[in-house]
Protein backbone atom coordinates (compact mmCIF):
# COMPACT_ATOMS: atom_id res chain seq x y z
CA UNK A 1 0.00 0.00 0.00
CA UNK A 2 1.30 3.46 -0.91
CA UNK A 3 1.51 6.29 1.55
CA UNK A 4 0.84 10.00 1.56
CA UNK A 5 3.03 12.41 3.52
CA UNK A 6 1.24 15.34 5.14
CA UNK A 7 3.78 18.01 6.04
CA UNK A 8 2.71 20.75 8.44
CA UNK A 9 4.74 23.86 7.66
CA UNK A 10 5.18 26.43 10.41
CA UNK A 11 4.82 30.16 9.95
CA UNK A 12 8.44 30.54 11.12
CA UNK A 13 9.77 28.26 8.38
CA UNK A 14 7.77 30.10 5.71
CA UNK A 15 9.08 33.46 6.91
CA UNK A 16 12.67 32.18 7.06
CA UNK A 17 12.48 31.05 3.42
CA UNK A 18 11.81 34.62 2.24
CA UNK A 19 11.73 34.78 -1.56
CA UNK A 20 12.32 31.00 -1.79
CA UNK A 21 8.99 30.17 -0.11
CA UNK A 22 7.12 29.33 -3.33
CA UNK A 23 9.99 27.25 -4.70
CA UNK A 24 10.02 25.28 -1.44
CA UNK A 25 6.27 24.62 -1.74
CA UNK A 26 6.55 23.55 -5.41
CA UNK A 27 9.48 21.23 -4.61
CA UNK A 28 7.54 19.51 -1.81
CA UNK A 29 4.44 19.11 -4.01
CA UNK A 30 6.59 17.65 -6.81
CA UNK A 31 7.74 15.07 -4.22
CA UNK A 32 4.04 14.13 -3.85
CA UNK A 33 3.60 15.69 -0.39
CA UNK A 34 0.45 17.39 0.85
CA UNK A 35 1.25 20.58 2.76
CA UNK A 36 -0.70 22.24 5.54
CA UNK A 37 0.62 25.79 5.89
CA UNK A 38 0.17 27.37 9.32
CA UNK A 39 0.03 30.74 7.56
CA UNK A 40 -1.33 30.85 4.05
CA UNK A 41 -0.26 32.87 1.05
CA UNK A 42 -1.25 36.31 -0.17
CA UNK A 43 -3.44 36.41 -3.30
CA UNK A 44 -0.36 37.49 -5.29
CA UNK A 45 1.67 34.56 -3.96
CA UNK A 46 -1.19 32.17 -4.77
CA UNK A 47 -1.26 33.42 -8.36
CA UNK A 48 2.52 33.08 -8.71
CA UNK A 49 2.38 29.57 -7.20
CA UNK A 50 -0.26 28.53 -9.74
CA UNK A 51 1.84 29.96 -12.59
CA UNK A 52 4.96 28.12 -11.37
CA UNK A 53 2.99 24.89 -11.01
CA UNK A 54 1.57 25.22 -14.54
CA UNK A 55 5.12 25.57 -15.89
CA UNK A 56 5.95 22.19 -14.27
CA UNK A 57 2.90 20.30 -15.60
CA UNK A 58 3.85 17.01 -17.26
CA UNK A 59 0.94 14.71 -18.17
CA UNK A 60 2.80 11.59 -17.01
CA UNK A 61 4.49 12.94 -13.87
CA UNK A 62 2.83 16.11 -12.52
CA UNK A 63 -0.73 17.16 -13.25
CA UNK A 64 -0.88 20.36 -11.18
CA UNK A 65 -1.91 21.48 -7.69
CA UNK A 66 -5.04 21.76 -5.60
CA UNK A 67 -5.42 24.19 -2.72
CA UNK A 68 -7.95 25.42 -0.19
CA UNK A 69 -7.66 28.04 2.50
CA UNK A 70 -9.50 30.14 5.03
CA UNK A 71 -9.30 33.85 4.36
CA UNK A 72 -8.02 36.17 7.03
CA UNK A 73 -10.61 37.09 9.62
CA UNK A 74 -12.19 40.44 8.92
CA UNK A 75 -11.18 42.93 11.59
CA UNK A 76 -12.34 46.48 12.04
CA UNK A 77 -9.67 48.79 10.66
CA UNK A 78 -9.80 52.33 9.40
CA UNK A 79 -10.18 52.80 5.65
CA UNK A 80 -6.45 53.44 5.12
CA UNK A 81 -5.42 50.40 7.13
CA UNK A 82 -7.75 48.25 5.01
CA UNK A 83 -6.23 49.62 1.80
CA UNK A 84 -2.60 49.18 2.91
CA UNK A 85 -3.00 45.83 4.69
CA UNK A 86 -1.97 42.69 2.78
CA UNK A 87 -4.50 39.88 2.92
CA UNK A 88 -2.98 36.55 3.98
CA UNK A 89 -4.98 33.39 4.39
CA UNK A 90 -4.99 31.89 7.89
CA UNK A 91 -4.33 28.25 7.04
CA UNK A 92 -3.82 26.61 3.66
CA UNK A 93 -3.88 23.05 2.32
CA UNK A 94 -1.88 22.45 -0.88
CA UNK A 95 -1.09 19.23 -2.68
CA UNK A 96 -0.60 17.55 -6.05
CA UNK A 97 -3.76 17.12 -8.16
CA UNK A 98 -3.20 13.41 -8.63
CA UNK A 99 -3.14 12.89 -4.83
CA UNK A 100 -5.90 15.29 -3.77
CA UNK A 101 -8.99 14.23 -5.63
CA UNK A 102 -11.39 16.64 -3.93
CA UNK A 103 -11.34 19.53 -1.46
CA UNK A 104 -14.53 20.85 0.15
CA UNK A 105 -14.96 23.79 2.46
CA UNK A 106 -17.83 23.21 4.87
CA UNK A 107 -18.37 26.06 7.28
CA UNK A 108 -15.34 26.13 9.53
CA UNK A 109 -13.76 22.94 8.19
CA UNK A 110 -11.86 21.87 5.11
CA UNK A 111 -12.33 18.27 3.97
CA UNK A 112 -10.14 16.58 1.44
CA UNK A 113 -10.21 13.21 -0.24
CA UNK A 114 -6.67 11.92 -0.68
CA UNK A 115 -5.99 9.21 -3.23
CA UNK A 116 -3.17 6.75 -2.61
CA UNK A 117 -1.24 6.15 -5.83
CA UNK A 118 0.12 2.66 -6.34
Amino acid sequence: MGEIVLQIVSRELLHSLGNNKLDYIIDKILEGKVLLLEEGLTPEEQLTLIKKAMEKVDIDKFKGIEMAFYPEEQKKYGIFAKILKKKISRVMLIGPSDVISEIRRKGNTIETIIRIIE
